[in-house]
């Protein structure tokens, strides 16, 4: 592990009343060669011209930067807050709260779960908290195998045992790092195929496969792809009367049964031809809203999937090229051993002599497939009578 000279500076305030006015300390003069540095604990934190929360911020400061710390302190009494001047790499000059940031910290990941000790030598842990893996900390001090971390917002602080026998704990790596931010970033989104769409774009970082928080990325991966599936399944039982078909999105060309309703079979008989001059087949099945008594044809394609390359600013992998449906048109595309589907949207034509159903990204196949995909992928949509 990388070895690092922490500084330990104490600050030294007068005793104030709650009315006395704000006390700045000038900084001391230099006693080091190296500037004493400080790393940002949250998301967002504003630069202020003077101390206190009555000056309007005029910069920010976010989670995981590195800042200069000036050395000038400023105890706010009616706040009961101690703010510090900075000066961030962006040359952004100014006070910020002090406890939202950790003196002389050093960003790491956590690579494994760790307990937290109260200090170096405990023998009982901090019980209901502990890092996880993949989190991201500040280092801030360290002793023999014993290594102390603040953690997020301060949500986790302590000490933690290295044991080398069991592998490496930490990683200062700029690229596990990097990987480890984004995928706390994809983690804080509520919409679930947003989710989906940052995590995915992790794996384009280079030589991701060689980071170790590759692994926890791809499980972040299947778990969501797993939930999704399984919410398009329940969702799809509530759309056909409790019996278990792919659940469809509102669609201007293809469209879904309204939620709540029931649907039947239809009586009138529909040929289920197959594609002319392809190994494709498509299966048609005429379906009826019990409730309002409007016709959808239910389509099911099966055939195999042709590689294509999408737009470079595509908002998400889960697009796809098709012979006959319209731009925009969202079908929905098997998950191999799972109830579920996953929505694709049609942005392109495929040509229509290929012998294939649809055309989908290398990522959108390598996130549903994995690196064997079928030989046959099945599709289905309803189209409005």
């Amino acid at each position: 592990m990388r070895t690092a000279h922490f500084l330990l500076v104490f600050f030294t305030f007068l005793g104030l009343s709650a009315t006395a006015q704000i006390q700045v300390q000038p900084a001391a003069p230099p006693y080091s060669a190296f500037p004493e540095t400080a790393l940002c604990l949250w998301d967002a934190v504003g630069v202020r011209s003077t101390p206190g929360r009555d000056s309007r911020p005029f910069g920010t400061v976010y989670f995981g930067e590195e800042v200069e710390v000036l050395g000038d302190t400023a105890f706010v009494p009616r706040e009961n807050r101690v703010y510090i001047k900075i000066r961030s790499k962006k040359g952004i000059e100014g006070w910020v709260h002090k406890y939202l940031f950790a003196a002389n910290g050093s960003m790491v990941v956590l690579l494994k779960d760790a307990d937290i000790y109260k200090s170096p030598g405990s023998i009982a842990t901090i019980t209901n908290v502990a890092f996880k893996s993949g989190s991201l900390a500040a280092m801030t001090d360290f002793q023999d195998n014993w290594v102390e971390l603040i953690g997020r917002k301060r949500q986790a602080v302590g000490w933690i045992r290295r044991d080398e026998a069991n592998g490496e704990l930490l990683s200062i790596a700029d690229r596990d790092i990097q990987v480890a931010s984004l995928m706390a970033v994809a983690e804080e989104k509520d919409d679930l195929r947003e989710r989906l769409d940052a995590l995915e774009k992790i794996r384009q970082i280079p030589n991701f496969n060689e980071s170790p928080i590759s692994t926890m990325v791809l499980e972040r991966i299947q778990r969501d792809l797993s939930d999704l599936t399984s919410q398009q399944a329940q969702q799809a039982n509530a759309y056909n009367g409790g019996n278990a078909a792919p659940a469809q999105p509102q669609y201007d060309y293809v469209e879904a049964l309204p939620e709540g309703s029931n649907t039947r079979q239809a009586t009138i008989p529909v040929a289920n031809p197959s594609v002319p001059g392809s190994q494709s087949s498509m299966n048609r099945e005429m379906v009826i809203d019990s409730n309002t008594g409007i016709r959808y044809t239910k389509v099911t394609e099966r055939g195999p999937i042709y590689e294509v390359r999408g737009p470079k600013d595509a908002k998400s992998i889960y697009f796809g090229y098709h012979k006959t449906l319209p731009k925009g048109t969202r079908v929905m595309l098997n998950v191999p051993d799972n109830p579920g589907f996953v929505e694709i949207e049609i942005i392109n034509k495929l040509s229509a002599d290929r012998p294939q159903i649809i055309g989908l990204s290398k990522e959108c196949i390598q996130s549903v497939y994995g690196n064997t995909p079928p030989a046959e992928a099945q599709l289905v949509y309803f189209i409005k009578e």
